[in-house]
């Protein structure tokens, strides 16, 4: 199958749930979807390359809550480019903009 993907050009299973999981945490963020990220703290110092809509690391004890959706996408949120976000805030629809470059 990964050759038929390959041929295909798609992407591979890791990657679209990646994908997924940032797609739905944007529509979070941006208030289009009922996720607690209103409970998430943001930094208190900025360091270079974090974005504007940057959260704090979600410290976990166990693999079973690691993996799971808010702590792992919290940092697939966080590695995001600095500009894509802050870009989208700029555009009158920031999930769509922001769903469009993860997909491209």
């Amino acid at each position: 199958m990964t050759s038929v993907l390959k041929d295909l050009n798609l992407p591979s299973l890791s990657e679209r749930r990646r994908q997924n999981r940032l797609i739905l945490f944007t529509k979070g963020v941006f208030g289009k979807a009922q996720i607690p990220v209103d409970r998430l703290r943001h930094p208190t110092r900025k360091i270079r390359g974090m974005h504007n809509l940057h959260f704090c690391h979600l410290y976990t004890r166990t693999n079973c809550y690691k993996y799971s959706f808010l702590p792992n996408t919290v940092k697939d949120w966080n590695s995001l480019p600095a500009s894509l976000v802050e870009n989208s805030m700029h555009h009158k629809d920031p999930v769509q903009f922001i769903t469009n470059s993860i997909r491209a």
